[in-house]
């Protein structure tokens, strides 16, 4: 994806996009974030240390709130500039300009 403008589809797609999750939904993600910072995907699979809380409250999620949180939250960790604040924790920023979301380039 040669040319592809990470800053720019960061501040106008993907931390919106997250941003607008319900709080509901940002809590649960935040639960699970915390259980996932110091883990390592390895070989496609990553195993999720669920502890009883978080699991019930994924339980209580609907299947397009899983979904928009797994698709915000990916293109969040792998677009995030880094020079730019993290949303959550583990999001490790990527390949972005650094230039920041306010910037009149974007």
């Amino acid at each position: 994806m040669s040319g592809f403008d990470y800053a720019k589809g960061y501040c106008l797609f993907a931390a919106p996009g997250f941003l607008a999750l319900s709080r509901k939904v940002r809590l649960v993600h935040s639960h699970v974030a915390e259980l996932l910072k110091d883990k390592r995907q390895r070989k496609g699979t990553l195993l999720v240390p669920l502890d009883e809380g978080t699991r019930e409250e994924l339980d209580q999620l609907t299947t397009l709130d899983l979904a928009q949180v797994a698709r915000a939250s990916y293109f969040v960790g792998h677009w995030r500039p880094s020079l730019l604040p993290r949303l959550f924790p583990g999001d490790k920023g990527s390949r972005g300009s650094g230039e920041l979301c306010g910037s009149t380039n974007l």
